[in-house]
This record gives structure tokens, C-alpha cells and sequence, in this order.
């Protein structure tokens, strides 16, 4: 994938959606692919009494141009990272 856009649906605080490939290059050339969702801040998280799923929707384009859009599923926990 070179590009992800979130398409419908909402992405809870303290969590975001890569839009881009990144390679570092300075290191030890990680890869941290387009359409990955992570947590950008733990502390932001939403404080749930129990583990709840959401779903979105992510468009991705990839190195040829084609366009899919594709259902992404992740349940967060009760509890807090620490």
C-alpha cells in the first residue's frame, strides 16, 4: 500500500490510522505500512468499563494505482496500557 484515507466510521482518541508508508532509513530500515492503526497516546485512550470493537472503514491505494476499500476491526480493552 502506498496511501490509506479512513473513509467512514470514527477512530477513538489516542488512536490514529498510518496514511503513508514510512521506511526509516537512518536506522534500521523499519517499515511502518499505510493503513496501520495505532495508539498515538495511551493516556488519550478512552476509559472503558469493558472491552469494546469498533469498526472502520479504510480506502488504500496501492503501487499501481488500484483503489480497494477494505472493513478494519479492533476491540480495545478495559483496561488502559500502561
Amino acid at each position: 500500500m502506498v496511501s490509506a484515507v479512513l473513509s467512514s466510521g470514527t477512530l477513538p482518541a489516542g488512536i490514529a490510522l498510518r496514511t503513508t508508508t514510512i521506511t526509516d532509513a537512518t536506522s534500521n530500515g523499519s517499515i511502518w505500512p499505510a493503513g496501520e492503526i495505532y495508539v498515538t497516546d495511551p493516556r488519550l485512550l478512552p476509559n472503558l468499563t469493558q472491552a469494546t470493537t469498533y469498526t472502520v472503514q479504510i480506502t488504500v491505494t496501492d503501487l499501481n494505482g488500484g483503489i480497494s476499500t477494505v472493513p478494519a476491526t479492533f476491540t480495545l480493552g478495559a483496561s488502559r496500557c500502561p
